[in-house]
């Protein structure tokens, strides 16, 4: 448990329920992950290029799946094995595009979203390395 919330995992590692979410992982990648409410259930479905994720966390799943917020903040057992190009949700569509440095870490992502509100937009985060 952290933060009061009971985390649980499959064999392989993967945060498959956390609080009243669940998560569902294929060939290393979260492909939907739900929260229940009482009276409705949010998600968020995912899929996958073909470009490893070499981040040392999962910027999407982070931030439109149904993780507890700290998730993003503190080692976990498993990430993306790939970087997401797309996302279905209850709250609309999105797609992702990066740019990445010449080892092939990604030093732009973004996030191109049209909300079933008729909002579009874009979400971007940029990232810089340090070497040790």
């Amino acid at each position: 448990s952290i933060c009061g919330e009971s985390l649980s995992y499959d064999s392989k590692n993967n945060l498959i329920k956390s609080g009243n979410s669940s998560h569902t992982w294929s060939n290393g990648n979260i492909t939907r992950s739900s929260k229940n409410y009482s009276d409705h259930t949010e998600y968020s479905n995912f899929t996958y290029g073909t470009q490893v994720n070499k981040l040392n966390f999962d910027i999407w799943a982070s931030y439109n799946c149904y993780f507890p917020t700290y998730y993003i903040y503190f080692p976990h057992k498993n990430i993306t094995a790939n970087l997401p190009i797309s996302r279905t949700s209850s709250f609309g569509k999105a797609t992702y595009t990066y740019k990445f440095d010449e080892d092939g870490y990604v030093t732009k992502a973004t996030e191109h979203f049209t909300r079933n509100d008729g909002e579009i937009g874009t979400e971007t985060f940029t990232f810089e390395y340090e070497t040790y």
